[in-house]
């Protein structure tokens, strides 16, 4: 495993810790999307609230870095695995002949907050 992978591991480890903490808030929702994630991350200390990374200001606020981690992830095949409480949904090539029912012309992240919170508290 290389140093690069395990710093992604760790980032991911903090983010399913911050979204279990925010699970447990009243008023946390039970769905959110990269950019109310990326929200939480930042509320929770994960990230700061300037950009870095070369990241611009706007692609930051809208979650860029949740989603450029969970991508990261889920190119070395740990995503299920370090970031359980996500559901990664990957774009499909619009001319694959799989069902068009799942097709995604964007690719899409969606966090349970709510669940992380149940495995947390079991844990």
């Amino acid at each position: 495993m290389t140093d690069h992978l395990k710093k992604l591991i760790k980032t991911a480890i903090k983010l399913e810790q911050a979204l279990a903490e925010y699970g447990q808030s009243p008023e946390s929702y039970s769905v959110l999307r990269s950019e109310e994630m990326m929200g939480v991350a930042i509320r929770y200390g994960v990230y700061p609230t300037k950009p870095i990374m070369g990241f611009k200001q706007e692609n930051w606020d809208n979650g860029g870095p949740v989603r450029k981690l969970v991508s990261k992830l889920d190119e070395h095949g740990v995503q299920p695995k370090s970031l359980i409480s996500c559901e990664y949904k990957k774009a499909l090539n619009k001319d694959s002949h799989s069902n068009p029912r799942f097709k995604t012309d964007r690719n899409e992240y969606y966090f349970y907050p709510q669940q992380a919170a149940k495995k947390k508290i079991k844990a």
